[in-house]
């Protein structure tokens, strides 16, 4: 059987989203919660768009929490 997304341990998990990203969307508070409740590392960038994760200074907070 397969697991559902609930049964699935997502504490390794870092989710990084921008606010304004306007090629996939604002985060809906329902989707916050349950990451938050599965332990999710969420990195939330304020403004940016659909790439700002890839530059400076998100880049390198990724990376850090990645290599911790």
């Amino acid at each position: 059987k397969q697991k559902t997304a609930y049964e699935i341990d997502l504490s390794n998990v870092i989710y990084v989203y921008a606010q304004d990203d306007t090629a996939v969307g604002r985060m809906t508070q329902a989707e916050l919660n349950f990451l938050n409740a599965k332990g999710v590392e969420i990195i939330t960038i304020d403004n940016g768009g659909h790439t700002a994760m890839f530059e400076a200074p998100h880049n390198q907070t990724i990376y850090t929490l990645i290599v911790e």
